[in-house]
């Protein structure tokens, strides 16, 4: 149909004319003198899919990363800088003592009494999450297409984190421990720390908060970390992860948050900082005081953490809760790692989209 469309109206072949529109100053563009862009232009990601935005934005993001083992029990994922130079610390992973485990299923017992009260949450959230975000912010293809888009970016850049991390620390999943766990779902067929769902229920949480420059105290940050808390834990109901998993997912969620939205950054002078945290499974210790630790999203991934727990536990000074909660820690002073024009096109695209502002130009 369109050979034949195209032959009734065609006519004689004559020179290309003022035809296509230059996003950039929205004239048109002469084709006889072509201007091309400057090399890798993120003002031209507006032309491409979706589909191939995304593949731009994980290479962007993943090409910045190394993957190693500083010692024998711990996986550590750090950045390399466009630069060169020393790499910076990101967030490492040690796996529990087989002991740890084996005790955490006690809690497995303890939460299955919840499944019929979340079985319809725990189902709904095998898939996409989109639709529980979408309680706290009126999220909608047609209406907030790019908040999506980062979103889904986060979310993807989190698999390709945890399912590493998984692979290396290679924990058996609980119904690998005993037979009287019976998830009610299938079991994955990956490893089980870190748990998946709280690295990408944590790092869309943190993300949301920075694009809405929620404070620590605000309603809207307490929502989305208790959504992302909620969503965690529902994977223990299930039978599926202990809570140490959650735990992991956690500190590596929060810390791949923070390295995302440090990256949306512009190149030049726009360096982001980020805490590097650690997730010392392999201290903790199955016959100590602290040796079964439930999840709890108050527990504390930076100082300022510190200082917001005693708040609320006043009995406690600074060293307890650093003792309580051994397993985690942190390097006091933030790190800087370098923005990307690419990524920082993304986070502008998304934010217009809540300043009425959608329409402007790319830049």
């Amino acid at each position: 149909a369109l050979m034949g469309h195209r032959d009734g109206i065609v006519g004689s072949w004559r020179t290309p004319e003022l035809v296509t529109l230059n996003k950039d100053n929205q004239k048109l563009q002469d084709l006889t003198t072509p201007q091309p862009p400057a090399l890798d232009d993120p003002a031209q990601l507006w032309r491409w899919e979706p589909w191939v935005r995304a593949t731009v934005f994980d290479f962007e993001l993943l090409t910045s990363l190394k993957f190693s083992f500083p010692d024998p029990y711990t996986a550590m994922l750090s950045h390399r800088a466009a630069s060169g130079g020393a790499d910076v610390k990101v967030v490492s992973l040690s796996r529990p003592d087989v002991a740890v485990f084996t005790k955490q299923l006690d809690w497995l017992d303890f939460y299955s009494d919840l499944r019929e009260d979340r079985a319809a949450e725990i189902l709904c959230q095998m898939g996409p999450q989109v639709a529980f975000w979408s309680t706290l912010i009126y999220l909608h293809p047609s209406r907030t297409p790019k908040t999506l888009e980062l979103l889904d970016a986060a979310v993807r850049f989190a698999i390709f984190a945890e399912i590493r991390f998984k692979h290396a620390i290679a924990a058996q999943r609980a119904i690998e421990y005993s037979t009287q766990v019976q998830p009610m779902i299938q079991t994955p067929g990956h490893g089980s720390l870190p748990s998946g769902h709280s690295t990408q229920a944590f790092i869309i949480a943190v993300v949301l908060c920075a694009l809405f420059n929620a404070q620590p105290n605000s309603v809207f940050r307490q929502q989305a970390m208790r959504q992302a808390y909620r969503v965690a834990v529902n994977r223990t109901v299930a039978g599926v992860h202990f809570p140490i998993d959650s735990i992991a997912g956690h500190v590596l969620g929060t810390s791949l948050g923070e390295y995302f939205v440090a990256r949306c950054k512009p190149k030049l002078g726009g360096n982001g900082m980020i805490t590097p945290r650690y997730f010392k499974g392999n201290g903790i210790n199955a016959n100590g005081p602290h040796g079964n630790p439930d999840f709890d999203y108050h527990e504390p991934l930076s100082d300022a953490d510190v200082a917001a727990y005693i708040l609320n536990n006043p009995a406690m000074t600074a060293p307890q809760v650093r003792a309580y909660f051994s397993f985690i820690d942190w390097d006091a002073a933030q790190t800087a790692v370098d923005g990307s024009d690419i990524l920082w096109w993304l986070w502008n695209q998304a934010a217009s989209e809540w300043t009425g502002k959608s329409l402007q130009n790319t830049r």
